[in-house]
């Protein structure tokens, strides 16, 4: 497991730290209290959120699953090939991609998505406290 960068001495800091993160970005459903979710097109800030539930609520390799939203003018492949690469994740766990009836993506929003939206989703009782 990758170390993260928050050093012991700022234990409170690093609890408030995650659980903003969580409440900012990762959003649960009122049905489940133990699950989350994140979408978005940045993949730095998705593989950071994996690697944040992986590191302080020991969420497992196997419990993630992941769903792919495109454009109709994207490679549906090229995508889940960039995905499941740049997160180091195996092509089962990622739901059938989605391609947006649009007729296609502008010129500044195909720059943005160019990958599509990946959806992270997690359910684990650790969760509940979201």
């Amino acid at each position: 497991m990758e170390t993260f960068p928050f050093p012991a001495a700022t234990l409170g800091k690093t609890i408030h730290f995650c659980s903003t993160w969580l409440g900012l970005l990762g959003r649960g459903t009122k049905k489940n209290k133990g699950s989350v979710r994140l979408g978005n097109t940045d993949p730095q800030l998705v593989k950071r959120f994996v690697e944040f539930l992986k590191h302080f609520y020991d969420i497992q390799e196997g419990k993630f699953r992941f769903g792919l939203q495109i454009f109709s003018d994207m490679s549906s492949k090229e995508a889940l090939n960039f995905w499941v690469n740049y997160l180091g994740v195996s092509a089962q766990t990622v739901y059938k991609s989605n391609q947006d009836s649009q007729l296609g993506a502008s010129e500044r929003m195909r720059e943005k998505t160019k990958h599509g939206v990946l959806t992270v989703y997690v359910s684990n009782k650790k969760l509940g406290i979201c």
